[in-house]
């Protein structure tokens, strides 16, 4: 439903995309990740039109954007601080915003009235917008990206500032209306995305550093399996070399905690520990694997 194709993007000569490529289909939540200053807003507001890409192609619906505006009709838009015309009731600001995106007339009323009830807005919508808490301000910034019936949603930061009751509400409103859009949304907090997020496109200084479904990111970390012994009269434990293990020994005063790392995937560190904790005559206490770390590997990849 929506693609971009080697997004290019400089200010005053430095450039802050390079070659962005991504894809968000009907039904899905995309997250795009990134340290601050990665290039995740600047990727947003060219799909979104706001800036004009150096080179590259966005594709809505298996067409090239033009340089009309047409195409924004396909695209709901919440920018990062959301903005809002705060002096305006939250109804009188919905029937702007819909006047704004061309609704028709007749049926205006009907379509403000559904994103007023789809964002659990019917208690304030009578209420200045100024006088709102920051949750409901937020619902009133994605009521107005909704209105026109976008195929498209793109949300640069739409729990930023929230509370935890509060985000939780926004993610469940995020998750149901993906149902029947594509849903873009960016983030630097990775156990966010990972809630709302089928899949994720990490950028790292303008660039695309790992794309795929979120499940997948830590699957290239190596995997470590710890054995826990018990400790007799022995001040340290002699190991040796175990053929394509790493092995690290942390003393505790009753046990010794024995980890084991596999020098790649394919090694069977199970195997491995029970082999030689028979050869040892070891008493295990307990064994666990640990598998790669999905916040680690994010980090690896935005530093």
């Amino acid at each position: 439903m929506l693609r971009t194709k080697n997004i290019n993007k400089s200010f005053s000569g430095v450039k802050v995309l390079d070659k962005v490529s991504l894809l968000v289909e009907k039904g899905k939540v995309v997250g795009l990740l990134g340290a601050n200053g990665a290039g995740k807003t600047t990727t947003m507001r060219v799909i979104s039109g706001f800036l004009k890409a150096d080179s590259g192609e966005v594709i809505i619906n298996k067409k090239k954007v033009g340089k009309g505006v047409g195409y924004k009709k396909e695209i709901g838009y919440l920018p990062e601080g959301n903005p809002l015309y705060e002096q305006m009731t939250v109804l009188e600001y919905l029937h702007f915003i819909a006047k704004m995106r061309e609704v028709e007339e007749e049926r205006r009323v009907k379509e403000v009235l559904e994103v007023v009830r789809d964002c659990g807005l019917l208690e304030v919508y009578e209420k200045k917008i100024d006088i709102l808490s920051k949750g409901f301000k937020q619902r009133v910034g994605l009521a107005s990206a909704l209105l026109g019936s976008p195929k498209i949603l793109i949300l640069d930061e739409p729990t930023s500032g929230l509370d935890p009751k509060q985000r939780v509400e926004i993610r469940k409103l995020i998750k149901k209306l993906a149902r029947e859009k594509a849903v873009l949304i960016s983030s630097h907090i990775l156990s966010e995305i990972e809630q709302i997020c089928n899949e994720i496109v990490v950028i790292q200084k303008g660039e695309v550093a790992w794309s795929g479904k979120i499940k997948d990111l830590g699957k290239g970390a190596k995997k470590r399996l710890i054995l826990i012994v018990k400790r007799g009269k022995e001040k340290s434990l002699r190991i040796g070399k175990v053929v394509g293990v790493k092995i690290k020994v942390v003393e505790r005063s009753k046990e010794w905690r024995i980890i084991f790392e596999g020098k790649n995937k394919k090694v069977n560190l199970s195997k491995k520990a029970l082999e030689l904790a028979g050869k040892k005559k070891w008493e295990v206490i307990e064994m666990k694997e640990e598998k790669g770390n999905l916040e680690k590997e994010f980090l690896k990849l935005i530093k």
